[in-house]
């Protein structure tokens, strides 16, 4: 069922970097969770503007070669889904002192889906744009009724309640402010859904501890990031760090690569991950000038369950608890 969780995290979209929840409908801005203020962009203003006509003052010596994809060649197989699935996801985040909280979901028919082939991909991670373009093709959402509820989370805003919209699938009424939490670790969530295309449903999952992010936010492409953090025990453990053009006004990244790696913790649980150097060559170098680029690291507890249907649907509810930070992206 490994294919399907990591389907419904792209789709979820868990990276809540610089305010950009991923969420749907009104849980969209998740909020402001890097260190980014606007007064960092004091020294962006563009270059004199140059003489279009003058020559560039290039050596042949100096002109660089093509880079060397064959790193970049991957094998990859389209993930194999349910032909009905429903997924149900929450997730909070501590970031620059700050915490932050959001819950969507969808819903659908996936037998006519064709997967879209991400940038990269391994057996553990994932290299997608940030943010995605749109959906599979093929896809017809369903409802699996409305609300779908998670409670017995003992957080500042609980129970959560979701609404289904035929265009956007599941938004979730989860405030999208600074210090919202919805869970605290070990906390018994029960997400049910009074049915509908999708037949009623019902089952617990138990809330992560956030693991802490022991190793540096300072990424180098070239030289490898191996990713650390604190014991945690929870099922797997999600890794995500996205990069690319700030916007201040929407407050989120645009135009910008995400590389997700998603870990089974094990017996004893790990605690490191080197990130594929194939992936983090797809990254966006921080960068102050003209396009303001930031990078974003964020590190997850995950814990998930599913449940088959009489009718053979399948719904999964994922909960996850972590820690990010902004990140420095260089060669």
């Amino acid at each position: 069922m490994k294919q399907a969780l990591v389907m419904a995290v792209m789709a979820g979209l868990l990276v809540a970097a610089a305010g950009c929840g991923g969420g749907k409908g009104e849980d969209e801005d998740g909020g402001d969770t890097t260190d980014v203020q606007p007064d960092e962009t004091e020294d962006t203003a563009p270059d004199a503007e140059e003489d279009p006509d003058a020559e560039a003052d290039v050596s042949i010596d100096e002109v660089e070669e093509p880079p060397d994809d064959s790193a970049l060649d991957f094998d990859w197989e389209p993930p194999e889904m349910p032909d009905r699935y429903a997924w149900f996801q929450a997730q909070q985040i501590s970031s620059s002192g700050q915490r932050m909280a959001m819950a969507y979901g969808d819903s659908g028919d996936y037998s006519a889906v064709t997967p879209t082939r991400p940038l990269w991909a391994d057996a553990d991670c994932t290299v997608t744009p940030y943010p995605p373009a749109g959906g599979s093709t093929g896809f017809v959402r369903l409802s699996a009724g409305t609300p779908v509820t998670m409670t017995g989370g003992t957080g500042t805003h609980a129970p959560i309640e979701c609404t289904f919209d035929p265009a956007d699938g599941y938004s979730c009424d989860v405030p999208a402010t600074s210090g919202t939490t919805i869970y605290a670790a070990g906390d018994t969530i029960t997400t049910s859904g009074p049915g509908d295309d999708i037949p009623a449903f019902g089952f617990d999952v138990v809330a992560p501890p956030a693991p802490s992010l022991l190793s540096s936010a300072s990424i180098s492409k070239s030289a490898g990031y191996t990713v650390s953090w604190s014991e945690i025990d929870a099922d797997s453990i999600a890794i995500m760090i996205v990069s690319g053009e700030y916007d201040f006004v929407e407050r989120t990244i645009t135009d910008g690569n995400m590389v997700q790696c998603i870990l089974d913790l094990g017996d004893p649980p790990i605690t490191e991950f080197a990130m594929p150097l194939p992936a983090l060559s797809l990254l966006e170098n921080s960068a102050m000038g003209p396009e303001f680029i930031v990078g974003f690291v964020q590190i997850m507890g995950l814990n998930g369950a599913s449940e088959t249907l009489t009718d053979g649907s399948v719904v999964e509810v994922i909960l996850l608890n972590g820690t990010g930070a902004q990140a420095t992206i260089t060669d």
